[in-house]
């Protein structure tokens, strides 16, 4: 939505096309099959994302969707894309008793997998979950955890053959948001399941900035990678945006609109805000600028929650900031958060990681680092011990995010220790 109207898509038919095309393949000539696409921060590749699930539900379409998503902060975390998709697809959050873990695993993996697998995937899925299954005698994962790199090829054939399962039932979409901020391990874990879904239907779709072709060069080159590159949004396409939202406008202030955005679809879309609110005679000449602009003419206490969020990252807990913001703010973080979910600035999400929590996230990350921004130096470094000392005691499992928050804190003790923890994540996930 903008400005609380549904928006229709606009200048991305052919490369949704794209995207329907390849997933219209993959299912009709079972092959797996993966498109990357391409594009600068703010040009709409989350947009594209809606657009596609909105289509194949809109057709009818049965199929298994997984997905999970990078974040700046645990970039290169060890299985940081695959775990999120696997804990979203079994029901669990970060946090959760390891019996409640296995018995979703379980139960879940019965339903695909064949019998003389299913133990197999389940024993090492829960211990990629960091629920590991205490009392097993199985041989094969009492080696395995003797050798983090047995156990990492070991978890990776599980995957693998979990992906290969689903998709002999139905298929199967994968969908990677912000693969720049990934990591190796989970990109390896698609390449096994693209490698063993040959004859299956499985499309892989991976989204992100152009410099993923610098964090991971050859991405699964040997699966004939298409790449869809997302260009800037044409002068037709901007103005229909702009009169589909503001209604008849002078024309001379929506070509001015049209051509400051110059493509971007988020840049186009908060000029439009501006307009709308009557700011149409000075709308600022850059991204950030733009972001400043709206967060600036927010009150003191609505900057101070949007400031403690953006700690965390993009992601964020109404706990989580309550425990930064402290007592006088902190008894109306969730007021707060929703007055900034009506101005859409934040979003509140319908699940969790973490049990009992309330989560939101941030519209778009441009919007989070431009309140990240607006942090002091020494805020900063609170704000990052603080979100550490909450995050760990939430259950919080990737020890990478533990350590940058420690570090960024000041605290280099907690931090050292947890970064110990990520280098062994990291051996198990074969990425050393």
């Amino acid at each position: 939505t903008l400005l609380g109207k549904p928006t229709v898509s606009v200048g991305r038919r052919r490369e949704l096309g794209a995207l329907l095309g390849a997933w219209d393949h993959a299912v009709e000539e079972p092959a797996g099959s993966v498109v990357l696409v391409t594009a600068p921060a703010g040009m709409g590749k989350s947009r594209l994302r809606y657009e596609l699930l909105r289509t194949l539900r809109q057709r009818g379409e049965s199929f298994t969707l997984l997905e999970g998503q990078g974040d700046a902060l645990s970039a290169g975390s060890p299985f940081g894309l695959i775990v999120p998709a696997i804990r979203r697809w079994a029901g669990v959050r970060d946090g959760d008793p390891a019996e409640r873990v296995q018995e979703a695993l379980g139960r879940k993996l019965a339903r695909r997998v064949d019998d003389d697998d299913v133990e197999r995937l389940w024993l090492f899925f829960c211990e990629l979950l960091g629920a590991p299954v205490m009392h097993s005698d199985d041989p094969a994962l009492r080696a395995a955890r003797g050798d983090p790199m047995l156990l990492g090829e070991a978890t990776r054939r599980a995957f693998a053959d979990w992906i290969a399962a689903e998709a002999d039932a139905q298929p199967v979409l994968l969908v990677l948001e912000d693969l720049h901020w990934g990591d190796l391990p989970s990109v390896r874990f698609v390449e096994a399941a693209l490698n063993r879904a040959m004859e299956r239907p499985l499309l892989v779709v991976a989204l992100a900035r152009p410099e993923v072709h610098e964090r991971f060069p050859a991405l699964w080159e040997k699966h004939a990678l298409q790449e869809v590159r997302l260009a800037a949004l044409s002068r037709a396409a901007s103005l229909q945006l702009v009169e589909q939202v503001l209604g008849s406008v002078d024309e001379g202030l929506a070509e001015e609109i049209t051509s400051r955005a110059g493509g971007n679809a988020f840049y186009l879309e908060e000029l439009i805000r501006a307009a709308a609110e009557g700011e149409g005679s000075r709308l600022p000449p850059t991204v950030l600028a733009m972001v400043q602009t709206r967060l600036d003419a927010l009150g003191p206490e609505a900057k101070h929650v949007l400031r403690a969020a953006a700690v965390f990252g993009e992601v964020f807990w109404t706990a989580g900031v309550e425990a930064m913001v402290g007592e006088s703010v902190g008894a109306r973080v969730d007021e707060w958060l929703e007055d900034l979910a009506t101005r859409e600035i934040v979003t509140s999400r319908p699940s969790a990681r973490f049990p009992s929590q309330r989560e939101w996230r941030f519209r778009h990350a441009l919007v989070r680092d431009g309140a990240y921004e607006l942090l002091t130096t020494e805020d900063r470094a609170l704000g990052h011990r603080l979100a550490g000392e909450w995050l760990r005691g939430a259950g919080e499992q990737d020890a990478l995010v533990l350590a940058e928050h420690f570090a960024r804190g000041g605290d280099a003790p907690e931090a050292a220790r947890w970064f110990s923890r990520a280098a062994e994540q990291a051996l198990e996930g074969n990425d050393l």
